[in-house]
């Protein structure tokens, strides 16, 4: 079965730029002056290609079964949260089996993960716990690791991390793992 979706993490930033493990940097088209929050207007799919938000040109070919997926997610100085999507194809089920997430944040600050989905028309958000792991080099390091059993329809989930500060750079990588089927 093959379904066509974007393959792209949508990224909500202050201003500027935002980068996912999807495609290289992107711009955004906020000026610095509009304040936040500064919405991804355009793309990249796996294949580099620069796309505008809604057009749907990635064939997906994901029979049933085991699934798992990394995400990494950049906060930028300046940005408070990021949004990220991980897509698979409409018309299947993901049933979640576990969340991890490792940061690299700015020395004194915290940030916290959340994972939302959506089954039969009903949204529900997650929050994974994280904790501080270690500080070096400037940086606090955080991990943290959930077994949980969750569902998302297709196309996709959303991952949101924030941050209270809004200085220096933040790196968040997410492992989202699971059993792909088809929706009932």
């Amino acid at each position: 079965m093959k379904i066509r979706v974007l393959a792209l993490s949508v990224i909500t930033v202050a201003a500027g730029f935002g980068e996912t493990s999807v495609s290289e940097p992107f711009f955004t088209t906020c000026s610095l002056a509009a304040g936040p929050p500064c919405v991804l207007q355009a793309a990249a799919t796996r294949d580099g290609a620069r796309k505008k938000l809604g057009t749907r040109d990635v064939v997906f070919d994901a029979p049933p079964g085991p699934w798992q997926q990394e995400l990494q997610l950049k906060l930028y100085s300046g940005a408070n949260a990021v949004v990220g999507h991980i897509d698979f194809p409409a018309g299947m089920q993901l049933s979640i089996e576990s969340v991890s997430a490792s940061a690299t944040i700015p020395t004194g600050q915290t940030v916290r993960l959340s994972l939302t989905t959506s089954v039969r028309d009903s949204v529900a958000t997650y929050f994974v716990p994280i904790v501080k792991q270690e500080s070096k080099d400037g940086a606090d390091w955080f991990l943290g690791a959930n077994a949980l059993r969750t569902y998302a329809d297709g196309p996709a989930l959303s991952i949101l991390v924030t941050r209270p500060d809004l200085l220096g750079d933040a790196t968040v990588r997410v492992v989202v793992s699971g059993i792909l089927a088809y929706a009932q």
